[in-house]
């Protein structure tokens, strides 16, 4: 039972750990009362990649064990027939379908706010695209916020090309003189790299105090909740929340969820905020 359980926990959240490892994380605080304007040019980066890594044979095994209910679960996230999944893997579901619906589905909700979107997924999720797309929205003048849902661990990111150490990331950005508004990620040990990200003068981050399982809506929920007008921090802690209790409603479906969220899976995947200012409204912009 207990294999079967975590086999699902994988699936269900489509990201999976990629070389976690433990540490314990330090609780950031805010470091400045920054001022702000409501007069800006809101640009958003989003990058998406699970690089076709679920996990490994067990991950499919579990797929094959409950494909009827699973294919239904994913049917009904996904607005798509069951049918347009036959043949396929796991891996290969979520490569097709999985990170494009998450890529839309922010991208419909955002797209009333900001100016400018850039979405990376598959080949184009380099680092160097996405430096290169940061540069460019720099030397525009955007705003710029981010959202992350790759894999990571309490040192670095993996990007489709390369796993990139966190410190050599936010160097190449502050070389850059390149200034980053917010950054919601699902990486695992997101909170380990909060200090790199605050010190290049990062507004409103947050990241995963241990393994994360909440990836899957929580990059939804969390722009909708924060343009609507909730604080960063606000929309972070309901999001977690939201997204335990979403993907608890499919236990009807495949009653092994109700198992799933343990205390331990709750804690490992409680967010943690940080930055200047996690109180940041995303109508406030830096002076």
């Amino acid at each position: 039972m207990k294999t079967n359980i975590l086999i699902i926990i994988m699936f269900l959240f489509l990201i999976t750990i990629f070389q976690c490892t433990k540490k314990n994380p330090t609780v950031p605080t805010n470091k400045s009362s920054a001022q702000y304007t409501i007069n800006n040019n809101p640009a958003l980066i989003i990058v998406i990649e699970n690089n076709n890594y679920l996990g490994g044979s067990m991950i499919e095994t579990g797929f094959n064990l409950y494909k009827d209910q699973i294919l239904e679960i994913l049917a009904d996230i996904f607005n798509i027939d069951v049918s347009d999944m036959n043949n396929m893997t796991l891996t290969e579901i979520v490569d097709v379908y999985g990170e494009d619906w998450q890529i839309n589905e922010i991208i419909n909700i955002a797209k009333p706010y900001y100016q400018k979107i850039i979405s990376l997924t598959d080949q184009n999720a380099t680092s160097q695209n996405f430096l290169d797309s940061l540069k460019f929205l720099s030397n525009k003048e955007y705003n710029i916020d981010m959202i992350f849902n790759l894999h990571g661990n309490e040192n670095s990111i993996r990007f489709a090309d390369r796993l990139y150490n966190i410190d050599e990331l936010v160097q190449s950005i502050q070389n850059s003189n390149i200034s980053i508004r917010s950054l919601y990620q699902t990486c695992c040990f997101g909170s380990e790299t909060i200090d790199e990200w605050e010190s290049i003068s990062t507004i409103a981050i947050n990241g995963a105090k241990a393994e994360n399982s909440l990836a899957i809506f929580s990059p939804v929920l969390f722009i909708d909740y924060w343009t609507s007008g909730m604080t960063f921090n606000q929309a972070v802690q309901v999001t977690y929340q939201t997204e335990i209790d979403t993907i608890s409603s499919y236990k009807t479906v495949l009653p092994i969820i109700e198992y799933i969220f343990t205390d331990e899976i709750k804690e490992n995947s409680r967010q943690i905020t940080g930055g200047l200012d996690s109180t940041l409204l995303w109508i406030n912009y830096p002076i």
